[in-house]
């Protein structure tokens, strides 16, 4: 991005700051060495409350909806003839991020919704931990997210990344994110990817040129959905778990109006350039 915005001459140049985690980068922000960081919805909510950020665009995957939206789905492989919304107890779960939307909420959030999951003293992640078979939801034991040390490590146990990488909330965690969740379940590491829409799409038919992703095909998954039925991954409008707000770019609340300008510029100027209506 930082290459490809520089080759058009697009102004403020562009840099990249790594942080440990979503967390690390939203602190980073607060205190200004850093500008924009995309944000999942739920992660845009903290960083607004904790960090004082503001929303400067959202992502269009285009829905074709008034507001920006993606769809949080379900995506098993085709030749899984078993697995749907209703048997998913013990099955293995493999997650974009432990309180992601796609990932954690709308999935945990519908199974309580049709009392496959019962919650008690609100603990959702024991009661997750319990229903799910050894899981990936990367970021289930990170500190920020795991305050009390007591979400149970079965939400980690089939992540990829060893040391202090392990399931871990950032990149450095093979399977975080929506590519590492697909990933995860193209693997056979997991029986049920929770993940955008997008997903299945950006990593098959060779879209994807990481060695893992090359001989991946869209038609080798399907969607399962709530009336029991499965569709492919192209009817995700007719087959998912909720429509969900668009991942969000977040910036910090000190910027002015002159350098919030100055951002957007960018922005559009590059999405005039790079952007795609598909």
């Amino acid at each position: 991005m930082k290459n490809a915005f520089a080759s058009r001459n697009i102004k403020p140049d562009l840099d990249c700051v790594s942080g440990n985690s979503a967390w690390d980068c939203m602190n980073m922000i607060k205190n200004r060495l850093a500008d924009l960081i995309t944000l999942d919805p739920a992660d845009a909510y903290r960083a607004n409350r904790y960090f004082g950020m503001e929303p400067l665009a959202a992502e269009d995957y285009g829905t074709m909806t008034e507001k920006p939206i993606y769809y949080a789905v379900a995506v098993v492989k085709r030749t899984d003839l078993t697995t749907n919304l209703w048997n998913l107890r013990n099955k293995r779960a493999c997650g974009t991020a432990f309180g992601d939307m796609a990932g954690w909420h709308v999935p945990v959030n519908y199974l309580i919704a049709i009392k496959e999951l019962y919650v008690t003293n609100c603990h959702v992640p024991k009661v997750a931990g319990e229903y799910f078979g050894r899981s990936c939801i990367p970021g289930a034991l990170d500190y920020d997210y795991d305050t009390l040390k007591t979400n149970p490590r079965a939400l980690c146990l089939r992540c990829y990344s060893k040391g202090s990488d392990y399931c871990s909330r950032s990149q450095r965690e093979y399977f975080y994110g929506d590519t590492g969740a697909f990933r995860c379940l193209n693997e056979g590491v997991g029986d049920v990817a929770f993940v955008r829409h997008t997903s299945v799409q950006a990593n098959t038919d060779g879209r994807n040129t990481d060695q893992w992703a090359r001989p991946n095909r869209e038609t080798d998954f399907e969607l399962i959905c709530r009336d029991g039925k499965r569709k492919s991954i192209q009817k995700y409008s007719e087959c998912h778990l909720m429509k969900v707000p668009a991942r969000i770019i977040m910036i910090g609340g000190h910027r002015t109006l002159i350098q919030r300008s100055y951002l957007w510029n960018m922005l559009n100027f590059a999405q005039q350039l790079f952007g795609s209506d598909t």
